[in-house]
């Protein structure tokens, strides 16, 4: 039997799951935002370096300011935006 190695293209993987990524970031933003005190912001780095040179999104979501930053200490509410 013959032996056949199979090889990803690591970037084209990347590009088809960025959007998914970018979509699940401004979702937990819009929950954030709804749910709690002040406003959260939210951030996509495209073709982060991974392990072993791999490119990989990843999407971020933060506090903007103290009353949020307050609000998520005191209630989870990044962690309940998520759900």
């Amino acid at each position: 039997m013959a032996k056949s190695k199979l090889t990803l293209d690591w970037k084209a993987i990347d590009a088809a799951v960025a959007g998914e990524v970018e979509a699940k970031t401004t979702e937990i933003q819009r929950n954030a935002n709804s749910s709690g005190k002040g406003s959260y912001g939210s951030s996509v780095q495209y073709g982060f370096p991974g392990g072993r040179g791999r490119p990989r999104t990843h999407g971020l979501v933060f506090t903007d300011d103290f009353a949020a930053m307050r609000d998520t200490a005191r209630n989870n509410t990044l962690l309940k935006a998520v759900r």
